[in-house]
């Protein structure tokens, strides 16, 4: 019984919304009180079929977030319990308590935050801390953020703590700094000319040297960034160094430095978006932990140059930088003629950081279109070359891959959608097929069937997958049951694998 009580209390304060709206009216006069809670149960089954023997019968996890306002003063925490994480996670999450709690006060130009905080630098090549529940994702610091603000114009940040591990702190120490001015406000604060320029440093401080001297306990990294804008034209870059950096799996022994070179342009007008991103990386994977390899200890962000989709089989093969020598381009262009019609195209590649091997080509189209008032449509391809060896496995994958979607509003709030994609490779586990129906019932119900077939296995393997939502104001309630296939979830160009399994979830979610 004990293995249940964090998603029962969950579901007796979603219960009574109406308790937590008393007690927040009686604190209006001195302050505010809001907060989140999320749980995600999942129950296994053995399925022999896809070699499933799940070494857990269920999987829990579970957050709480709340804060409290007053004036300038905010303050909160956060209760995580992961009893058994859910596959896909890292075992290391397993655990409950309070890995997150702050106090912040902002008064004018000047602002404090004490306990946990997040922050990013920037693109975020040198620092980016933040949280994502879907990736499992939390390196949020353990320290002082302080920020001050000169004449609205130059905005400057301070920060020293210490990264998240799990529900503990790790040994290393992250500090630095980070300057913005607002260059065109000095000029002319009337002007459609905008020109920003800021500069950043960090020093993470990690007792390698302890145990190796040859390694270095402080490693720095410097950045200068600057963003020009004049009417529907805007053009930024970012160029940073970073100091020899001992990771394990990286041969750093000669002594070379890190390197960024990122260049982002884009026009806007009505009916036409262009934009293009250039990219060079030699050595800048940037960790608190230099042990650490995959999701864990990282402390920067290296913007993809690559699409990125939320569509099971384009996701199949899911590019990500790999830090440590990659140069690459990404163009795209969308044009709306009339309202209802959008059409994309996007393309990009990456080599090494030498232009000599290539890692990944992409091409994508997708169509947008309303074809009446209650019928709409998007299609879409991608053809697609990819070195599997940055997923850790042998050979390269060639395939092109399809999306046809309809929706038909069936009647004022009742809506019906279907969804088919489809995955054609000669290499890896060969052909896929993916079909989805949807019915909706706004703005409270859905409920979903899929099937997705791995064609290139003999005999076929169908992953089938029933779902259905409730959803009132804040509060949502989903359950599923099915097999799942193996995958990426990615968001942001950051991506976490899960392997195949069998079973059935239920996730509640609700803000107050």
């Amino acid at each position: 019984m004990k293995f249940f009580n964090v998603p029962l209390l969950s579901l007796m304060l979603l219960s009574n919304p109406a308790t937590s709206q008393k007690s927040s009216e009686n604190f209006v006069n001195a302050g505010s009180f809001t907060g989140n809670i999320q749980v995600d149960f999942q129950y296994y089954q053995e399925d022999s079929t896809i070699f499933f023997l799940p070494q857990q019968k269920m999987g829990l996890n579970s957050w709480g977030e709340f804060t409290y306002r007053y004036q300038g003063l905010t303050a909160g925490l956060r209760y995580e319990a992961f009893q058994h994480p859910l596959i896909g996670y890292s075992i290391k999450t397993k655990g409950q308590g309070i890995p997150f709690r702050y106090i912040n006060y902002k008064k004018d130009e000047f602002e404090i935050t004490a306990g946990d905080y997040y922050v990013q630098f920037g693109n975020g090549l040198l620092l980016r801390t933040y949280q994502d529940r879907g990736l499992g994702i939390d390196n949020a610091l353990d320290g002082i953020r302080l920020g001050y603000t000169i004449a609205d114009k130059i905005h400057l940040t301070g920060i020293s703590g210490k990264p998240r591990h799990f529900f503990g702190k790790d040994t290393s120490i992250i500090r630095g700094g980070d300057a913005q001015i607002d260059i065109s406000d000095f000029i002319n604060e009337k002007s459609k000319f905008k020109w920003t320029s800021g500069f950043s440093y960090v020093s993470r401080y990690y007792p390698v040297g302890d145990f190796d001297t040859t390694y270095p306990a402080y490693v720095e990294a410097y950045s200068y960034r600057t963003q020009i804008g004049y009417k529907k034209l805007n053009l930024e870059g970012e160029i940073a160094r970073k100091s020899t950096d001992p990771l394990d799996y990286i041969n750093f022994r000669n002594k070379n430095e890190g390197k960024v070179y990122y260049i982002n342009a884009s026009y806007a007008t009505k009916g036409l978006g262009v934009s293009g991103q250039y990219k060079r990386i030699i050595q800048f994977d940037f960790r608190s932990n230099p042990t650490a390899q995959g999701l864990d200890y990282f402390l920067n962000f290296l913007p993809p140059i690559a699409k990125f989709y939320s569509l099971k089989e384009f996701t199949r093969y899911p590019f990500t930088s790999t830090g440590t020598s990659e140069q690459g381009i990404q163009g795209e262009i969308t044009y709306s003629p009339k309202i209802g019609k959008t059409l994309l195209l996007n393309y990009s590649k990456v080599h090494d950081a030498d232009w000599k091997e290539k890692y990944y080509e992409s091409v994508y189209v997708e169509g947008d279109m309303k074809i009446s008032k209650k019928l709409k449509s998007i299609v879409s391809y991608q053809y697609l070359d990819y070195d599997q060896r940055l997923q850790q496995k042998i050979g390269k994958v060639y395939a092109h891959i399809f999306l046809a979607d309809l929706s038909y509003r069936i009647r004022k709030k009742i809506n019906l959608r279907g969804e088919v994609q489809y995955l054609m490779t000669g290499q890896d586990k060969g052909d896929w097929i993916y079909g989805l129906l949807e019915f909706t019932i706004a703005p409270h119900y859905s409920f979903a069937v899929i099937d997705e077939v791995n064609l290139g296995k003999n005999p076929e393997i169908h992953f089938y997958t029933l779902s259905a939502s409730y959803s009132k104001g804040s509060h949502k309630f989903l359950l599923t049951y099915g097999r799942q296939s193996e995958g990426w979830q990615c968001a942001g160009g950051v991506c976490r694998y899960i392997p195949a399994y069998n079973g059935a979830g239920i996730s509640v979610l609700s803000n107050f």
